[in-house]
């Protein structure tokens, strides 16, 4: 069985732990239009398509095509090892600086940044 959009969208939101009514009051539409997303009896225009990705901290591509660039995992990596440790506001998240890494960077930024949180932890 293929995976859809329906399927990956309600998958989201239950990894996310909200309900149907929580999303819809997050992304300032009606309860009965995102069940409608998550049926497939309604499909969500561009505008909402970017709302539902940046609440779900994944790509449009994802969303529409289950495919999700290795660049974007590894942020995505590096975002949840920060939640993890209660980093609110990384210093490390300076897009402006960081945004010109190539991806071989941002593994060995991911790694060495778990070296260090290993090392505080002993």
């Amino acid at each position: 069985m293929v995976k859809g959009f329906e399927w990956r969208l309600e998958n989201l939101r239950d990894k996310h732990g909200y309900t149907q009514k929580e999303v819809s009051r997050k992304l300032g539409f009606s309860e009965n239009t995102y069940g409608q997303y998550e049926s497939g009896k309604r499909k969500p225009d561009y505008d909402t398509l970017i709302k539902l990705a940046d609440l779900y901290q994944v790509t449009v591509n994802y969303l529409l095509r289950g495919e999700e660039t290795t660049e974007h995992q590894s942020w995505n990596n590096l975002l949840s090892i920060y939640k993890k440790h209660g980093i609110g506001h990384p210093p490390l998240m300076d897009i402006d600086a960081l945004s010109s890494l190539d991806e071989e960077s941002i593994k060995k930024l991911i790694l060495y940044f778990e070296s260090l949180v290993n090392q505080a932890q002993k």
